[in-house]
């Protein structure tokens, strides 16, 4: 049975081995590549020029893209400027057509005016004359009417502002004859429908005493 003076007596416990010096293998393939698990400074530099040539690579393809549609531009732009040209090229080609068969028709009749005034002179003849300048007026007619010309009706018409000037006005005895067209100074004309000169004209009113 252990005395009073072995039971107060503290176990001695052994102590922790200590660490041999260099043994640290064990942490050296977890230990990061540089402080704060941040990467070598080579690594970072060839990442950056990586992302550089990738930006340049972008940057010139947009232009390359930004190229093509001002090229395209240029392109619709000058094709247009050329239809322009072309179409106003062929509208006035049109107009010189038009004038010169307008013209030819003209000559034809002046040359009956011409026969007629002649022959006239020499016979002294005022029928004749008479005669060869209604058939001029014939076949002027006949001209204008191939061209689309038509002379519009006035007489007995209702006044129209649109189509006809009054150029004076006279009193009439019957109501129906108010606001209608008495008398003609001027004939009118239409070109294919439309008005191409308004007739001069009278008008009747009734004052309704």
């Amino acid at each position: 049975m252990p005395s009073e003076e072995q039971k107060s007596k503290p176990v001695d416990t052994p102590a922790d081995p200590e660490p041999e010096v260099g043994d640290d293998s064990s942490d050296e393939g977890e230990r990061p590549s540089g402080d704060n698990g941040s990467p070598e400074p080579d690594e970072l530099q060839t990442r950056m020029l990586t992302r550089i040539a990738e930006l340049e690579d972008a940057l010139a393809e947009r232009d390359r893209r930004l190229r093509e549609y001002i090229a395209a531009h240029q392109h619709a732009v000058e094709e247009m400027d050329a239809a322009r040209k072309r179409m106003e090229r062929d509208r006035c080609e049109e107009v010189d057509r038009d004038r010169s068969a307008l013209a030819g028709s003209v000559l034809g009749v002046l040359d009956d005016l011409d026969r007629s005034i002649e022959g006239a002179g020499s016979t002294g003849n005022i029928a004749a004359l008479l005669e060869g300048v209604s058939l001029v007026r014939n076949r002027m007619m006949s001209s204008l009417h191939e061209l689309g010309v038509e002379p519009m009706t006035s007489l007995g018409e209702r006044f129209d502002p649109n189509f006809h000037e009054a150029v004076g006005m006279i009193p009439v005895p019957e109501a129906e004859q108010d606001q209608r067209i008495i008398a003609e100074e001027q004939s009118g004309f239409l070109f294919k429908g439309k008005l191409l000169r308004a007739a001069r004209v009278i008008v009747g009113t009734h004052t309704g005493s």
